[in-house]
């Protein structure tokens, strides 16, 4: 009897850890399969999945078409992203409370303007390297934070944008000294670590904002940003390069290699042309974007950004790009 029990109890055990090891396999991974959804039902799917928290200025009626099995969630949400002609980014939002936290996401995913709060960005997108197909999750970029005289909330948060391609924000009015520098390491404790310090609140937030029709007239005033990036301007290209180098090695090991001699490449090329006149430099641009590999290297990402869209999405790019063209000759 003794040996049926531990028989049973060995297999058992067994398939409690098959259980557990698929279980966390999965994290991260997400599936779904929607044709013509609103897009609020989507997002609860997400979410329930992920148990990552979406904000959107998109209208949650719109339909959506988007079918993945067992996929990354940030390559999933990009590709959301794409269907909504919008764009996507990883936010961290500190306040002195949840309440206030929470309106601070509500501000922010509404509008880029965001009234009475401060945004902290290294502009859309972070600079991430868009090598391959892969959708880099950035709560786990690394982050080493400098040691820097000022102290403050505010500048902690631009440091830590520049440093990660991350967005984060925190209330005008709220702007504590921090005592000790939080500890390195992944971008979603340091912001919990940095909340704790401040004794505030931190939401961790996807944002997906939507671009609003653009105005026929063009003597309209474009929308002012309020991105608080480059506080730190004698540290910009420094934490830049820090920045593209987390980023770089969230990548698959087999890209890279090649991101990394990119952005080598690219950063030689600024640091030749930045003393040059403007007349000189704005030629020597023009030389370098028209060089075949850029043309090539150019062409794959908007390649792989297409192959995201819906072909409804393709079909009006197409038809859209012929209009333009045709105008383009009839004015001639």
């Amino acid at each position: 009897m003794n040996k049926r029990i531990l028989i049973l109890g060995v297999v058992a055990l067994a398939l409690a850890s098959i259980i557990v090891w698929r279980w966390v396999a999965g994290w991260g991974l997400v599936t779904v399969n929607f044709v013509d959804a609103p897009l609020s039902k989507v997002i609860a799917s997400v979410e329930r999945q992920s148990r990552l928290k979406i904000a959107t200025n998109a209208d949650m009626e719109t339909k959506v078409t988007l079918q993945a099995k067992s996929a990354p969630v940030f390559e999933v949400l990009d590709t959301l992203s794409v269907r909504l002609d919008g764009n996507m980014r990883l936010a961290y939002v500190l306040a002195p409370d949840k309440t206030q936290a929470r309106a601070g996401v509500a501000a922010i995913s509404a509008s880029e303007r965001a009234e009475g709060w401060k945004i902290f960005s290294s502009g859309f997108g972070g600079g991430m390297l868009p090598q391959g197909d892969a959708v880099p999750d950035l709560r786990k970029v690394a982050l080493k934070p400098s040691a820097v005289e000022d102290r403050s909330l505010h500048a902690l948060l631009d440091q830590a944008s520049q440093k990660t391609g991350i967005f984060f924000a925190a209330p005008e009015s709220w702007n504590p000294v921090v005592g000790s520098l939080p500890k390195s390491g992944e971008a979603s404790a340091f912001a919990k670590r940095l909340a704790s310090s401040t004794k505030g609140q931190v939401q961790e937030v996807i944002l997906i904002r939507v671009r609003g029709p653009r105005s026929q007239n063009p003597d309209e005033p474009r929308p002012e940003r309020r991105w608080e990036g480059g506080r730190n301007a004698e540290n910009r290209s420094e934490w830049m390069a820090e920045r593209m180098e987390a980023q770089i090695a969230l990548l698959p090991k087999e890209e890279q290699q090649e991101a990394r001699k990119d952005f080598d490449e690219m950063r030689a090329f600024w640091q030749e042309v930045r003393a040059l006149p403007e007349d000189e430099r704005r030629a020597k641009v023009e030389e370098m974007m028209s060089r075949p590999e850029i043309q090539d290297r150019m062409a794959e990402r908007m390649a792989a950004r297409d192959d995201k869209r819906s072909p409804e999405q393709r079909t009006q790019r197409y038809r859209r790009y012929f209009e333009r063209k045709q105008q383009a000759q009839n004015s001639q």
